[in-house]
């Protein structure tokens, strides 16, 4: 309502809203959309196999002048076989399993150096949606009976949809290469940049990716028909303009600096124990720990993350106690804080997830739990900064309060989630800041 108020005389204008279907705003489409020629390309690696438990080293190619790489299009590809047994197949969600340590280069620095990546990596796409998990088969999430046909185990059966399936992918698989300060951003113009950039995968060990009906046989994997996948766009104007910000102001990478801390075993009847963290970071967005039982002989199922069934987390930073939670952090509390974090901006409005309340707390040996500490002002995903400061000869300090859930040891996995960023001006790369 506008109130407009003349000399002795008043009026009164209502205005009318009409909501999303008949607003005069609605557009669902956007006029002047580029026309630039688009390409798929396999570029085949050399050598074009792998055996188990060595480093791939793939290098993100110049390409030509004006052609750009579309973020998040960049896989590994490859056949994998498995030998030794004619009964054995792979994990679930192979493609996260392979890697136990992905690290990043540009020229001479370090843009990314995560070991025990497997774990992390596998918990976090337990929190993609149902129907992304269906669809994700090229990367090993897939049941048990498609796993095993697709790894010619001789105990598969081959029902209709599981027989298409496997017709269609067979061993052929893909890890996508998926690093959110390529991702996250424009289109990548790798033409202009005078420094190498590197990714290296160092690849998992065989007992810890092949599960066999014979728990006592030796069975290895290799990796044939190894190939680098990415899509193209050209389109000069767009590259121009990559350039003029390169060579002006610089561009600005953001991303997420993860250190893994490392793995502390404890045992299942401690009720308590502690941990310390002292490295320094500019903007630290949470603590995640995961809890995984030791490498049973056969027959492992990576998605299954112990719940120590933590009742208290009391937390100390440079001697000040009950930051961030004043009366402790309870494990009541404790699926509200993950869900922050792991779920993106726009899965918080449908609450859509693969995973839910049920699975996550679960029971100690059948659960999807972890232990996230947020240390963000906010728990919007897409601010970059709001993380706590450590500085240097800070450290904070974390006591457990649990339940005795029997005998027996848990590894404690705990990693560091930090803001980073790096420039690069004039076609080189900055320090990355952490």
């Amino acid at each position: 309502m506008i109130l407009k108020i003349e000399k002795n005389k008043y009026y009164i204008y209502i205005v009318m809203n009409f909501g999303n279907k008949l607003s005069l705003n609605r557009k669902e489409r956007i006029s002047g959309g580029i026309k630039a020629e688009k390409t798929h390309y396999e570029v085949n690696y050399n050598p074009s196999t792998l055996q188990s438990g060595n480093m791939l080293m793939l290098k993100i190619p110049a390409l030509a002048q004006n052609t750009l790489i579309v973020p998040g299009s960049m896989k590994l590809v490859f056949n994998i076989n498995i030998t030794g047994d004619d009964d054995s197949w792979f994990v679930y969600n192979l493609a996260a399993n392979l890697i136990n340590r992905f690290e990043i280069k540009w020229g001479t620095k370090t843009i990314l150096n995560i070991n025990n990546f497997d774990v992390l990596q596998t918990y976090k796409d337990l929190w993609l949606t149902p129907h992304q998990r269906q669809n994700l088969i090229r990367q090993g999430i897939q049941s048990t009976n498609l796993s095993k046909l697709r790894s010619k185990a001789t105990s598969g059966t081959s029902n209709a949809s599981d027989a298409q399936l496997n017709r269609i992918f067979g061993n052929k698989y893909e890890i996508p290469l998926d690093c959110t300060f390529l991702t996250d951003q424009h289109p990548f113009y790798s033409y202009i940049y005078k420094e190498d950039i590197e990714i290296d995968l160092y690849f998992q060990k065989p007992n810890l990716i092949i599960n066999s009906t014979d728990s006592s046989v030796a069975t290895d994997y290799n990796l044939s028909n190894i190939s680098f996948e990415y899509d193209t766009i050209y389109e000069p104007h767009l590259a121009s303009q990559i350039i003029q910000l390169s060579d002006t102001f610089g561009i600005d990478y953001f991303y997420d600096y993860i250190s893994y801390i490392g793995m502390n075993p404890i045992n299942k009847s401690d009720l308590s124990f502690t941990l310390t963290i002292q490295d320094p970071r500019i903007s630290v967005r949470g603590i995640l720990m995961l809890f995984t039982l030791p490498t049973a002989a056969a027959n492992r199922d990576p998605e299954n993350f112990y719940n120590p069934e933590i009742t208290n987390v009391d937390i100390t930073i440079d001697g000040i106690t009950n930051k961030i939670f004043a009366q402790g952090y309870k494990e009541d509390r404790m699926w509200t804080e993950a869900k922050r974090f792991f779920l993106n901006e726009y899965r918080k409005y449908d609450d859509q997830s693969s995973m839910n309340l049920g699975l996550f707390y679960g029971t100690p040996t059948q659960a999807k739990y972890c232990l996230w500490i947020d240390m963000r002002s906010t728990e919007d995903n897409k601010l970059h900064g709001s993380g706590m400061t450590i500085k240097n000869g800070s450290n904070i300090a974390l006591k457990f309060t649990k339940n005795n859930t029997g005998s027996g040891t848990i590894n404690v996995n705990t990693y560091l989630i930090a803001d980073a960023y790096f420039n690069v001006k004039n076609r080189f790369i900055t320090d990355p800041k952490y």
